[in-house]
């Protein structure tokens, strides 16, 4: 039986690799000399929390500096192409196991989703319902 994850709108999936990843608008990438990317997520601040950034003229964002594969799945991520289809390419270009390049890319993906800088798009054909 397949994994099933679920998204704030309690929607299950019935595979986890079929979901497609999408760049925030909150996120700017970056390249540095090596080609490596830099991503920078602005988290928009409410109520009190806004106030007190604004206050002290703080810009409240997450910083992350990605390695050659984590800029390589990166570059990836087009709004089209799912998990699945994003391992099989990586697996090809590092020369690595599908199946471990896939468990490696829900990993890096949910590390993404926990740092507000990917977020997943279900297509309906996917999800199995609401519960």
């Amino acid at each position: 039986m397949k994994k099933q994850i679920i998204n704030p709108r309690k929607i299950y999936v019935q595979d986890p690799l079929d979901v497609i990843p999408v760049v925030p608008l909150n996120v700017e990438t970056k390249k540095n000399e090596n080609g490596l990317l830099h991503l920078r997520a602005h988290i928009p601040l409410k109520k009190w929390q806004k106030k007190i950034a604004d206050f002290l003229r703080y810009d409240y964002t997450k910083v992350l500096q990605l390695d050659e594969m984590g800029t390589a799945f990166y570059e990836r991520v087009d709004g089209i192409r799912s998990i699945r289809q994003i391992a099989r390419e990586m697996a090809l270009i590092f020369k690595a196991d599908v199946s471990s390049m896939e468990d490696a890319a829900i990993k890096f993906t949910k590390m993404l989703m926990e740092r507000s800088m990917l977020v997943l798009k279900l297509e309906k054909e996917n999800s199995i319902g609401q519960v």
